[in-house]
């Protein structure tokens, strides 16, 4: 893998800005990934995001197919990472790394479909603003859980509620 240097970021690494204003302080990924494209109004807009290789477990579907299984993503219920181990295997995806015979390559991004926003768009009106300050339910690993003992590292996690713990 390239390492960054400071002579893709200044042109001249010993300058400072007010000595080379040109030079380009947009260093970060967010920057590297964003493409612009013109607007008919002849405004550039910005196109890009993030890019990489994810793996979507749907656990909104999973736990809706499973018999027995209680889950509403408007309760404190939590996710455990047992439970997208059955919901990985349910969908036919091995979440052990390649190196171990698995569908996980080092660096994918795990994404996490929860129900939330499926719920969230059959509520009312008033039934927003009371799930407004409901306990909700998170996504519950532990350390071990994540990274076990000769796994990769996954480069991003996400689902589709507002917030993540």
């Amino acid at each position: 893998m390239r390492q960054t240097k400071a002579t893709d970021i200044l042109p001249d690494p010993e300058q400072t800005q007010t000595q080379h204003p040109n030079e380009n302080l947009k260093c970060s990924i967010h920057y590297w990934s964003a493409s612009t494209e013109p607007t008919p109004q002849g405004e550039k807009k910005r196109t890009g995001g993030i890019s990489g290789r994810a793996v979507l477990l749907d656990y909104w579907t999973y736990a809706q197919s499973t018999p027995g299984k209680s889950y509403d993503p408007y309760t404190g219920h939590a996710i455990s990472f047992a439970d997208l181990l059955e919901c990985a295997k349910f969908q036919g995806i091995n979440l052990a790394p390649e190196s171990q015979g698995g569908d996980i390559q080092v660096g994918d991004i795990l994404l996490v479909r929860s129900g939330w926003v499926d719920r969230y768009n059959g509520l009312t009106d008033e039934q927003r603003a009371a799930a407004a300050n409901r306990h909700v339910h998170v996504f519950e690993p532990k350390p071990s859980d994540i990274k076990p003992e000769g796994s990769q590292e996954w480069a991003g996690l996400a689902q589709d509620p507002l917030t993540l713990t």
